[in-house]
């Protein structure tokens, strides 16, 4: 089985800032297919997620976010085994709601790997000249498949594929595109390259891979994710060359417990399971209220940190978060001083009276009335960033009291139950001293039963 294109569909939106953008889909996607999302964006923000309202799952190709030199960003994301529908909406959403200037390509493509989508090779490249950008080279590990590039500038043109690849989105005078060369046999070492129609200053390509399914392959049950409800599978080996999706190795049973031997209530008591390949996690639950001495000791006593680490997991998360985003913070000012200074070479002539000619004064006053609207965008990046910036250290401050209230009461509740324990225990060693001292005047009473009988005797 091959890869073919079938359908694409362009969301392009110049206006923003936003936190999240949705595209409805010009077509109905066929379920089973594959879909990919090429995404250009400005801010220097993050995109967190893929969605759709099919439920589909959105991963990204391997080759991550890709800074365009000056300003831009450039990402492709994939979902394999698609749920279809009717015209359903794909949201791109980010970290903070200031991306601007959002271009968003969807893509659909049949006969492609319903259990990996993308090889494990990706490609990337920039350029601040010419006509053209190219990706550094790179070598699919298949020998069926399709290479997918998304490239986009500023030329302001309408784009031309590379050699060997056909082009399937590119809005005229738009400086961006997405090309594809579908393969059915082994490529070799190759780049992926695109006309953009014209001269660039900035500009930026990703090139990724994504594979075809096996031929022959049967797929059980074919249908998308399993959900296991209330009922136990009955799972049999199945016939060679046969791929099972999804894997039943790794299924996770919910609505039942087996029964266990242990002084706990396990609800419901579906009777005895047979897991096979899995196992199911079982909470032993709170002892009863009067229990028989342990033969293995006492109950165990949770760590009291245990409960922490997500919560410091996601504080150390935000601190490094926070230290990456001041780092851009002080980038941008840098990027600001030299805009700047630029301006000032430019425009201090202007004011000093320097004699020019008409020409060169007229091409001095494009370039500093460009410079001067850099200045103000960068003002407002500027100022975007610091809000991010606070943003982030005061949610690493609540991160922090909220640990540290945690542990409070973590350290009470822990005493709580060492002190139930202590109790438990202690009533438990009461009723062992009462039996054993009944025990004890039982066998008294005995004993002096037997003589009494001794003395009748006599």
């Amino acid at each position: 089985m091959s890869i073919a294109f079938v359908q694409k569909t362009d969301g392009n939106v110049s206006g923003g800032p936003t936190g999240s953008l949705g595209t409805v889909w010009g077509g109905n996607p066929t379920t089973g297919n594959a879909v990919l999302v090429c995404v250009f964006w400005k801010s220097d923000t993050t995109i967190t997620s893929v969605t759709d309202s099919q439920s589909n799952t959105y991963v990204d190709c391997g080759a991550g976010r890709l800074a365009r030199p000056t300003d831009g960003f450039l990402q492709i994301f994939g979902a394999k085994n698609i749920t279809g529908g009717t015209t359903p909406t794909v949201t791109v959403n980010w970290n903070v709601g200031t991306a601007f200037e959002i271009d968003v390509y969807l893509l659909e493509y049949s006969g492609a790997d319903i259990s990996s989508l993308f090889d494990s090779v990706t490609a990337t490249g920039t350029a601040t000249s010419g006509n053209t950008l190219t990706t550094g080279s790179f070598t699919p590990t298949i020998t069926n498949g399709a290479v997918i590039a998304f490239a986009g500038s500023n030329s302001g043109t309408t784009v031309v594929a590379g050699a060997s690849f056909t082009l399937r989105c590119g809005p005229a005078a738009y400086g961006e595109g997405v090309e594809d060369q579908i393969f059915t046999s082994s490529l070799g070492t190759i780049t992926a390259g695109m006309d953009m129609g014209g001269a660039l200053t900035k500009g930026g390509i990703i090139a990724c891979v994504i594979k075809a399914a096996a031929s022959g392959t049967t797929v059980l049950p074919g249908s998308g994710a399993l959900t296991l409800t209330g009922f136990a599978p009955t799972i049999s080996t199945t016939p060679s060359g046969v791929t099972v999706n999804p894997d039943v190795g790794a299924l996770v049973l919910t609505g039942f417990e087996p029964t266990i031997g242990l002084p706990v209530t396990v609800s419901p008591d579906v009777g005895g399971l047979v897991f096979t390949g899995f196992a199911p996690t079982i909470d032993t639950g709170a002892p009863p209220a009067v229990i028989q001495q342990p033969s293995g000791g006492g109950r165990r006593i949770p760590n009291k940190y245990e409960s922490l680490k997500p919560r410091l997991a996601r504080a150390a998360a935000i601190r490094r978060e926070l230290a990456e985003e001041r780092k851009r913070l002080a980038e941008l000012k840098k990027q600001q001083a030299k805009v700047e200074v630029q301006y000032k070479a430019i425009a201090l002539p202007e004011r000093q009276s320097v004699p020019v000619s008409l020409p060169h004064r007229s091409e001095r006053e494009h370039r500093a009335n460009l410079l001067e609207l850099e200045i103000k965008e960068y003002e407002q990046r500027v100022a975007l960033q610091n809000a991010k910036v606070k943003a982030l250290r005061k949610e690493a401050d609540q991160a922090r009291r909220e640990a540290e209230a945690r542990v409070e009461q973590d350290t009470a509740d822990d005493a709580m139950r060492a002190h139930q324990a202590m109790l438990i225990q202690d009533e438990w060693q009461q009723q062992e001293n009462a039996r054993l001292q009944q025990e004890a005047d039982d066998d008294e009473m005995q004993a002096i039963l037997m003589l009494i009988h001794e003395d009748d005797d006599l």
